[in-house]
């Protein structure tokens, strides 16, 4: 995968929590956005898919709310919405990844 690809879609997941609210509404465009991010390759390290999503579990607590009921019907969303770090861990990290690229 090129680092180019990557580094549009964490942009556009940072656009998507400044931009969408925090409702049962914007739950489509982030399950959306989740299945595309979990499509993308990396070669050289594992995709920051955890560090999103504990970022995702404190900016937006109601859309994860809502993923995690879904979860309940959807494997993936289950296991993504079952893993989770400190917020303040998972934005070093992902600041980390980006300046690593």
């Amino acid at each position: 995968m090129q680092n180019r690809e990557l580094e549009q879609a964490i942009a556009k997941f940072q656009t998507m929590l400044d931009t969408y609210p925090d409702t049962k509404q914007s739950v489509h465009e982030f399950r959306n956005f989740l299945r595309y991010f979990l499509r993308l390759k990396s070669s050289d390290q594992p995709l920051p898919t955890v560090e999103m999503i504990s970022i995702l579990k404190v900016q937006k607590p109601n859309v994860f709310h809502f993923l995690k009921q879904q979860g309940k019907t959807d494997m993936v969303l289950g296991m993504l919405t079952e893993t989770s770090v400190s917020a303040k861990i998972a934005e070093e990290r992902l600041e980390k990844y980006l300046q690593s690229r």
